[in-house]
């Protein structure tokens, strides 16, 4: 191995060079057959000598001032990357004989590589290194591997939204620091999905998955959770807003709210619900308990009886239950979407202009409003649509409805 030897002050740079003859092979042969990189400061008098692959790196240029700092520069190390490596040198500078780190280096033609980088050192007994041999492997790949499989870890892999185990992790995170914030837990179950999938096919049915978890997933804000819990389910943390805030915002496009109603209806209901799953646990307790009996010989028409009380309990309390499940439904559907806080009160004549692109066009007719062109048209039936659906309801036609599944199709596909 050729080695350049140089006696030097505390700032002069050791001199480096690739090695030659049966050293270079020998280097040659380590690279082709492990991959492995070879860098080797030998004793003072001080030497630095570096298989040719090194070359590759930006460091080779810079690492001889840095020899009982970093090894390797800053600025030749991933930023991201840099504690670790600097922990890991300072290891060895304290005593430690091997070190390992994987780490992200900078190469001379551009652009980042993932090492994984090897140095072992021999230290006089005054502490300070005399020979260190440094060892570099790529890799790059197999970093890239591991990052892909944590992506896939943490990410459903049709929508590219968090599956239900990071949404678990996201959501404690989010609880610990809530302080006085209070949240609700959305479950979304897309009902009858899988007609969709017989009738359309599987390409469809994951287009409009992928749809509705962009539609849900742009409806947070900060400081919420979002996932795909399986199939065409979804969940949501929404942070908490009380009776008084939402009707504060729902005065912006209705002229009277009252929520009270609703409240008492949903406490009722699901204190019902909380009856039925006791009434509902009863019945299986005492029924469980029959066939024993039978076996044992003992009457059964008191335990009989008791199921058919509590049957009869379930059934009258279900009654009530979907009856008010009927009215929260109904209530709900006539309510509009609760408004953002920017949102202006009132209709769209309180909209504000943000931005004006060009110039309105002028013109030496009257302009029909759009309604009128489209009945000219016969891309619309407003008639038809008011007698199926009432009032402010319409049903497209013609090329009219053709457009409208043209647009349906595109927001699907985008």
């Amino acid at each position: 191995m050729k080695q350049i030897e140089n006696n030097r002050t505390n700032n002069d740079a050791i001199p480096g060079s690739t090695c030659e003859g049966a050293d270079a092979l020998r280097l040659q042969v380590i690279t082709q057959r492990t991959g492995t990189i070879v860098l080797e400061w030998g004793p003072e008098p001080d030497t630095f000598t570096y298989s040719p692959e090194a070359s590759r790196f930006a460091f080779i240029d810079h690492t001889r001032h840095c020899l009982e700092t970093s090894f390797v520069p800053r600025k030749d190390i991933h930023p991201d990357d840099w504690i670790s490596v600097r922990s890991a040198a300072r290891r060895l500078l304290k005593g430690a004989e091997n070190i390992e780190v994987t780490a992200r280096l900078l190469l001379k033609e551009g652009g980042w590589l993932w090492c994984r980088c090897t140095a072992t050192a021999m230290q006089r007994k005054n502490g300070r290194i005399c020979h260190l041999l440094l060892t570099i492997n790529d890799a790059d790949a197999l970093m890239k591997a591991k990052e892909i499989l944590a992506y896939q870890v943490d990410y459903d892999q049709l929508t590219g939204y968090g599956n239900f185990d990071k949404f678990k992790r996201d959501v404690n995170a989010l609880l610990k620091k809530r302080g006085d914030k209070k949240y609700a837990l959305w479950y979304y179950d897309l009902k009858n999905f899988k007609y969709i999938n017989n009738i359309y096919g599987y390409d469809i049915g994951d287009k409009m998955l992928c749809y509705w978890a962009r539609v849900i997933h742009r409806g947070l804000k900060e400081g919420e959770a979002f996932a795909r819990v399986s199939s065409d389910r979804f969940t949501v943390l929404h942070l908490y807003r009380n009776k008084e805030e939402v009707e504060k915002a729902l005065l912006k496009r209705m002229d009277n709210v009252d929520l009270d109603e609703l409240l008492e209806w949903d406490k009722e209901k699901r204190k019902i619900g909380t009856l039925m799953d006791e009434y509902r646990a009863e019945r299986r307790k005492v029924s469980d308990t029959i066939p024993q009996m039978k076996k044992e010989g003992k009457d059964t028409t008191e335990i009989v009886e008791k199921m058919k009380e509590l049957g009869n309990k379930i059934d009258d309390g279900m009654a009530k239950y979907n009856e008010l499940d009927k009215k929260i439904f109904n209530y709900l559907a006539e309510l509009p979407n609760t408004p953002d806080d920017d949102v202006p009160t009132g209709g769209k004549e309180n909209n504000e202009v943000l931005s004006t692109n060009l110039e309105q066009p002028k013109f030496d007719f009257e302009i029909k409003p759009h309604y009128e062109i489209l009945k000219d048209l016969n891309m619309v039936d407003y008639e038809r649509g008011t007698k199926i659906a009432g009032e402010k309801n319409w049903i497209y036609t013609g090329i009219g409805a053709r457009l409208e599944w043209a647009l349906i199709n595109y927001f699907i596909d985008t």
